[in-house]
């Protein structure tokens, strides 16, 4: 795993966390973070869109591709 292999996936889901955001979620306002510690590297996207309950939604094709390309890294 390279450098360029992390930093294409955290773009992709990035992006497609704002994409969620804005197209799903209705939001307004949103931020991102990157939190680099203890070994990890983590993305946080918050929103003010009113959300969903993780345990009730599908997964549909953009959280699968996220998942797809940590999975890919060993991420998640």
């Amino acid at each position: 795993m390279c450098a360029r292999d992390i930093e294409a996936a955290l773009s992709s889901c990035c992006l497609q966390a704002l994409e969620n955001a804005t197209k799903h979620g209705q939001a307004s306002k949103i931020s991102v973070r990157f939190i680099n510690g203890g070994g990890a590297l983590v993305l946080v996207v918050e929103d003010d869109g009113h959300g969903f309950e993780p345990g009730a939604a599908g997964r549909g094709a953009g959280k699968r591709n996220m998942s797809d390309r940590l999975e890919v890294l060993g991420g998640s």
